[in-house]
């Protein structure tokens, strides 16, 4: 079945950041991400934008795609936006190279391949 339109704009939104967090950290060490405090900011604000679509789709449509691990992204944008204080650029990074690859993988594979444009 083919997921609402709703659906499909909150993963879109969920991908788009998943990208952005991933060309902005490409060939970046650690080191080199510690130091840069406005890239660490636009990625906890992705993260937040990716907590917050996910936690924006029905609970069926997340039952129902239990590979993806819906429970901890909601719980991450929670953490990030309020326990701001918590927040390690360590555990950033750890998201940014371990889990966002995973997340963009399995998020293309649930939105739907648009419809083709019509020939004039």
């Amino acid at each position: 079945m083919q997921p609402d339109r709703a659906t499909i704009v909150r993963l879109w939104d969920m991908l788009d950041a998943c990208r952005s967090i991933l060309d902005r950290a490409k060939g970046m060490s650690y080191e080199a991400f510690l130091e840069d405090d406005t890239l660490q900011d636009a990625i906890q604000f992705k993260l937040i934008v990716i907590g917050e679509a996910a936690g924006n789709l029905s609970k069926a449509y997340r039952d129902a795609h239990a590979g993806i691990p819906w429970h901890k992204i909601i719980k991450q944008r929670h953490i990030v936006a309020h326990h701001y204080d918590i927040v390690s650029p360590e555990r950033i990074w750890d998201v940014v190279t371990t889990y966002i690859p995973d997340l963009a993988i399995k998020l293309e594979a649930l939105i739907p391949e648009p419809p083709d444009e019509p020939e004039l």
